[in-house]
C-alpha cells in the first residue's frame, strides 16, 4: 500500500480555482478502488492519498495524471508501507475486485481480530 502526501505549491485562490478537475481525478480512483481513502491536510496546506497495493511505476503514472500535478501545483510524496495489521473490513475492500495479480502483493497477513 502507499501513503501519498500533497503538499500545494501554489495559493489558496490557485488551487480553489483547479479543485473541481483535480477532485473528480481523485473520485475516478476512487470509484476503481485504486485510491482507498483521500482528504485534506490539517492544516490545509496539502492532502493524503491512502492508495491500494500497486507497482511504484503504476502509482506514479496515476499521479502524473492529476491536474495538479500537470499544473505544477503541488509535489507529491509516496510511501509504499506493508500492511501487517488490518481491520477486517478494510481486508475486504482491499482484496476486492483485485484481478492483477500485482494488486495484492504487499497483503500477504490475515485480518486482525
Amino acid at each position: 500500500m502507499f501513503l501519498v502526501t500533497l503538499t500545494y505549491l501554489a495559493s489558496p485562490e490557485v488551487i480553489n480555482g483547479g479543485l473541481r478537475e483535480h477532485v473528480a481525478f481523485l473520485e475516478r480512483h476512487h470509484v476503481t478502488g485504486m485510491f482507498l481513502a483521500f482528504g485534506a491536510k490539517i492544516p490545509r496546506n496539502g492532502e493524503v492519498i491512502l492508495v491500494r497495493p500497486t507497482t511504484q511505476q503504476e502509482l506514479w503514472k496515476i499521479l502524473r495524471e492529476d491536474p495538479f500535478s500537470q499544473g505544477h501545483l503541488a509535489c507529491y510524496e509516496s510511501q509504499e508501507f506493508l500492511a501487517s495489521n488490518i481491520q477486517p473490513d478494510l481486508f475486504k475492500l482491499l482484496h476486492q475486485g483485485c484481478t492483477d495479480s500485482g494488486a495484492a502483493v504487499a497483503l500477504s497477513s490475515r485480518p486482525s481480530r
